[in-house]
């Protein structure tokens, strides 16, 4: 090859790696690293999360959001969010497995896990809406809070998506879809307090009654045998299925199966009645609450 096509492909492929490169640092999930040192805690002692959860209770408002200007106002609760991050970032349910004592455990850890990465994203940022939460080069509603922002689990990275689509799904527990709250209504409502053993699956039942019940998670039009469903329920819908496909010819109908199994007693006859319906997305309200 002539010494001037060399210099020229030479180049070519430093640009191309230098575009490569910037494009994988702008994907990059953003991972929050706590300040604070990890709380003292017994050899397996249970992991506690009554902190964040009176945290979670403190600010909350009537709205079923949170009060995060009154949060970043107080220092003594950010120190305490601090203190609880650091926590997570030394054990997780898969790291240090004597710490949570059965598959309860592990559900509420994650589930909090889940809230965790949004309320520190949302006070760190401010954003009026979770779309305007920064994500270069994705056109996916929701990735920059649910993709490009991580926190520490038992010292590994982990986003939003990543607790539930490997973490909760590794579980096998498709209800625990009920149990996912979020810092506004496309992601359900926070859950200031998880329960755990025989109480976790009463808390569940009830968080799938008002899901079920409520027409801003699903409409029913029946003329056009329509059932119009939360964003979440779609977009987490292999955490629903326990990791079931889709069948090609009718992935509505999967989708309803698995949130008839999901479901409460109570509730799988409002499910039967909508077999052989299309189902519909309905517009995710992304507003921070």
């Amino acid at each position: 090859m002539p010494k001037g096509f060399r210099v020229v492909a030479v180049g070519a492929i430093v640009v191309v790696g230098g575009v490569f490169g910037a494009a994988v640092a702008l994907t990059r999930a953003k991972t929050y690293v706590p300040a604070m040192p990890a709380p003292n805690a017994e050899p397996g002692a249970p992991f506690d999360v009554a902190p964040w959860e009176s945290l979670l209770e403190r600010f909350a408002t009537r709205d079923g959001g949170l009060d995060y200007a009154a949060w970043r106002a107080d220092a003594a609760a950010r120190d305490a969010l601090d203190r609880f991050l650091a926590a997570l970032a030394a054990a997780a349910p898969d790291t240090a497995a004597d710490r949570f004592p059965d598959a309860s455990h592990a559900v509420r850890c994650w589930l909090h896990g889940f809230q965790a990465i949004q309320v520190r994203t949302i006070l760190d940022e401010a954003p009026a809406t979770v779309l305007d939460v920064p994500a270069p080069l994705s056109a996916v509603e929701g990735d920059g809070l649910l993709r490009r922002r991580a926190l520490l689990f038992g010292g590994r990275a982990r986003s939003a998506f990543g607790v539930v689509t490997r973490e909760l799904a590794a579980l096998n527990r498709p209800r625990a879809f009920f149990g996912l709250g979020g810092v506004c209504p496309a992601l359900g409502p926070i859950a200031a307090r998880i329960p755990v053993g025989a109480g976790q699956d009463a808390w569940l039942d009830a968080r799938a009654e008002a899901f079920l019940d409520d027409p801003r998670e699903l409409t029913v039009d029946v003329p056009t045998r329509t059932a119009r469903l939360a964003w979440r329920a779609f977009f987490w819908r292999d955490l629903l299925q326990g990791g079931v496909r889709a069948r090609a010819s009718d992935p509505d109908a999967t989708l309803l199966a698995a949130l008839r199994a999901a479901a409460p007693a109570s509730r799988r006859a409002v499910l039967d009645r909508l077999a052989g319906y299309r189902l519909a997305r309905l517009t995710p309200d992304w507003r921070v609450r």
